[in-house]
Formats: C-alpha cells, sequence, structure tokens
C-alpha cells in the first residue's frame, strides 16, 4: 500500500490521453454504461469482496470504467481513506450491496453510477462527504439509491437518483 499522502503529494489513477470512454469518436452516440471497447476499463469479478478498496488519503479515481460482474459482490469501491476523490467515471455492479461506500471525507462528483439488478444501494456515505452532479440510476429495483450513514453532515448537490425503491 501506499501512505504518506499530503495535498502536495497525490496519487492520481486515470487513463492517458486519448484512451478513455470520454475520448471515444463516437462519445457522443455511445450509451453511457461500462462497456470495455469504448475505453480503459476495469473489470473485478470479485466475490463477497470490492473491486477497489482505498483506504490511503489523498488519491484521485479520474475517468475510468469499473464494474463489478459478481452478484455475490460486496460492491465496486469500499473508501475509507480522507481526501479521496472520485470523478468522471462509470462505476457498475450487477447486484452489490453498495455502488459505492464511503466512510469520511471523500468527493463523488460527476459519475454515472449504475446497479443493474437485484436488492443494493447505489450509494453509501458517510462522515462530510460531497456528492455533486452525479447519476445513480438502477435498471433491477435496487433496494436504494442513497444511504446516509454515521453522524456527519454529507453535502448533496445537482444529483439525479432515479428508479430505486427508495431515492434516499
Amino acid at each position: 500500500g501506499w501512505s504518506g499522502g499530503s495535498s502536495t503529494n497525490t496519487v492520481t489513477l486515470r487513463c492517458a490521453t486519448g484512451q478513455g470512454f470520454a475520448d471515444n469518436a463516437s462519445v457522443q452516440s455511445n450509451a453511457l454504461r461500462y462497456v470495455a471497447a469504448n475505453g480503459v476499463a476495469v473489470n473485478g469479478s470479485v466475490h463477497y469482496d470490492y473491486s477497489m478498496t482505498i483506504s490511503g488519503n489523498w488519491f484521485v479515481f479520474d475517468g475510468l470504467q469499473i464494474k463489478n460482474a459478481d452478484s455475490n459482490c460486496n460492491g465496486v469501491f469500499n473508501v475509507s481513506g480522507t481526501n479521496v476523490t472520485i470523478k468522471n467515471s462509470i462505476i457498475q455492479a450487477i447486484a452489490p450491496t453498495f455502488g459505492v461506500e464511503t466512510e469520511g471525507q471523500e468527493t463523488i462528483t460527476n459519475n454515472l453510477i449504475l446497479l443493474t439488478g437485484g436488492s443494493g444501494i447505489g450509494l453509501r456515505v458517510g462522515d462530510f462527504c460531497t456528492v455533486t452532479s452525479n447519476t445513480i440510476v438502477t435498471s433491477g429495483g435496487a433496494t436504494k439509491g442513497v444511504q446516509i450513514d454515521y453522524a456527519g453532515a454529507p453535502v448533496f448537490r445537482n444529483n439525479v437518483i432515479s428508479g430505486w425503491g427508495t431515492n434516499v
């Protein structure tokens, strides 16, 4: 693992220029969902776990597609570090417990969070998380779009939450 993060010492995971789904020649007509042929993609079929766990501080995940295709997964992201940013990404799962689960001071901005079947929660946020300009949807009637846990005060701005048994 990596440690020692600070505002001047960050880790950023993003694809090279021209390699992401947003750079695809057919970006205006491509369906907005996980399609590996459209750009760099992470496919983690992880049974009873997450595709990616971010526990370090000052980490940025930017502009990638990521999914967990296992129907018994815990979810796509588990984030417990502080000052973690997930942005401009496609996050998709079949039927996880969570699409994205956060536990601290994270920023979730301009993502598609899509669950495609079964029960689950699109986004579970913890203390002091900032959630802006995301689309959080399900095609399978999953349980809840957003669940707010812990005693903090998460901030939500300009999100679309649709298709859930309970949106928030």
